[in-house]
């Protein structure tokens, strides 16, 4: 932000497309940051506009857009009216999910190279909120989160926790 202040509203995985949304022409709103090893691969608009010529490249853009439009109201609901707890349950399963569509997801293990200030900056918390809401998870076998990686002991209490969004 102009402030200095940073406020991340959303976390692409392996196989997103980034700017999906916004026009060609323009630059984007927002800055993007690598938290790990990234192949990325770029598009003219001349190659978009024959891409979508073809009606299953038209198709899959639209999928991926709608998607990420339901995300983004997804994520403001979550973010404005779900306890923190609820949050970062509903954020964990988010990303879970995503990881799990493209083929990403190792069992309950997965790749989480985000700090506890990432989550704090996409949930609206603070980080020493987001510290004790884990410590909470992990004390009651929900969840571990470390090292680059978050272990899932318990989906089903975890999906609860979304469920109960005021918990």
């Amino acid at each position: 932000m102009s402030d200095g202040r940073r406020h991340i509203y959303h976390f692409f995985v392996p196989g997103d497309a980034i700017a999906l949304h916004v026009s060609p022409r323009a630059p984007l709103p927002y800055s993007v940051q690598a938290l790990t090893r990234v192949e990325l691969c770029g598009f003219s608009l001349d190659m978009i506009r024959q891409g979508i010529k073809h009606p299953k490249f038209s198709e899959t853009i639209a999928e991926r857009y709608y998607d990420y439009i339901r995300v983004m109201e997804d994520r403001l609901i979550h973010v404005s009216r779900y306890a923190a707890a609820a949050r970062i349950a509903s954020l964990v399963l988010h990303l879970r999910g995503r990881l799990a569509c493209n083929g990403f997801l190792k069992g309950d293990v997965m790749d989480f190279p985000l700090t506890q200030s990432h989550v704090a900056d996409a949930l609206g918390l603070t980080a020493a909120h987001v510290n004790r809401m884990l410590a909470e998870l992990r004390n009651e076998g929900i969840l571990t989160f470390g090292s680059g990686r978050l272990t899932i002991h318990d989906l089903a209490r975890l999906t609860d926790l979304v469920k109960s969004p005021a918990g």
